[in-house]
């Protein structure tokens, strides 16, 4: 499954699985692009720091095109509603 998370400049190196920046493409929009990958195949095996499977690709494309569609204030929004929800059911 996909997950999100940030860090500091100073440790993204140390983090498992790929980064995505965001840049401008050549017409001005604001466009992704995968900044940093950790693969198992291209690191040996004591430096390794993740177990990301390439089959796994497909479900962390569809979450990344979920938070797209819905951006920050609809993830904000989804959030909220989950909590609100949890806390009704605790």
């Amino acid at each position: 499954h996909a997950g999100f998370m940030s860090t500091k400049e100073s440790l993204k190196r140390l983090m498992p699985g790929r980064l995505i920046g965001a840049s401008i493409d050549s017409q001005g929009n604001r466009a992704l692009r995968m900044a940093l990958q950790t693969r198992e195949q291209y690191i040996r095996r004591e430096k390794a720091t993740s177990n990301i499977c390439t089959a796994q690709s497909l479900l962390a494309n569809i979450a990344a095109a979920y938070a797209i569609y819905h951006g920050p204030d609809g993830l904000s929004e989804i959030a909220r509603r989950v909590h609100g929800m949890a806390v009704i059911v605790k």
